[in-house]
């Protein structure tokens, strides 16, 4: 189990390559904050706010981002296809930053998904 930071005010802070495995960020303000290359595997970052966050790189392997602000949230070179639910996160923002290969794979997984309902 990792550190225990729900609720905490980490906005803007400069948390890059931290290792933050399992550390519970539930509702966390992380809002502009550094987490470039950062170890967030497996953490809890439930209700958390990432508004224009930098996540370029960082690891988050079965990390939960249920119900987190992604707005603006910068997820280029990051591997979102490890992250449970990711294509919900990702679909309820608009301006979420993907690179180009990331938005298409996300638009057919959506497109999969879709279609999984109507069938």
């Amino acid at each position: 189990m990792g550190a225990d930071l729900g609720g905490a005010y980490l906005g803007g802070a400069d948390l890059r390559g931290a290792k933050l495995i399992g550390a519970d960020l539930t509702k966390a303000d992380l809002g502009g904050a550094y987490l470039g290359g950062a170890d967030l595997r497996g953490a809890k970052l439930g209700g958390a706010d990432l508004t224009d966050a930098d996540l370029t790189g960082a690891d988050l392997t079965d990390a939960d981002l249920t119900g987190a602000d992604l707005t603006g949230a910068n997820f280029l070179m990051t591997n979102l296809w490890t992250i449970p639910n990711i294509k919900n996160e990702v679909n309820t923002v608009t301006k979420v930053k993907l690179d180009k290969n990331q938005r298409n794979i996300l638009t057919k997984c959506l497109q999969l998904q879709d279609k999984n309902k109507t069938s």
